[in-house]
């Protein structure tokens, strides 16, 4: 039996997820007006940004099995703001 390699690691979807929504940033800048277009892509930043939480929710979970609680604390307080712009945007 093959192994099975998981290329999807949440630190890869977090930067993935982290370019696009820089580029989604530039692109509502470049616009003049907010219409449904814009509307559209701040809703796929909440998307984007709760994914990213979610990803973080998981490493800190393997941490705290593991007994690095002083770690998965320390990364949980670098990236919960994602939540809170999360909520505020939406």
């Amino acid at each position: 039996m093959s192994r099975i390699i998981n290329i999807n690691n949440p630190s890869k979807v977090r930067n993935k997820n982290q370019r696009t929504i820089a580029e989604i940033l530039r692109r509502i800048g470049a616009k003049s007006t907010i219409d449904d277009e814009t509307k559209d892509m701040v809703s796929t930043i909440v998307f984007l940004l709760r994914e990213i939480f979610a990803g973080v929710e998981s490493s800190i979970d393997a941490w705290e099995k593991k007994g690095y609680w002083m770690k998965a604390d320390r990364y949980l307080r670098q990236w919960e703001w994602t939540a809170e712009v999360a909520a505020n945007l939406e």
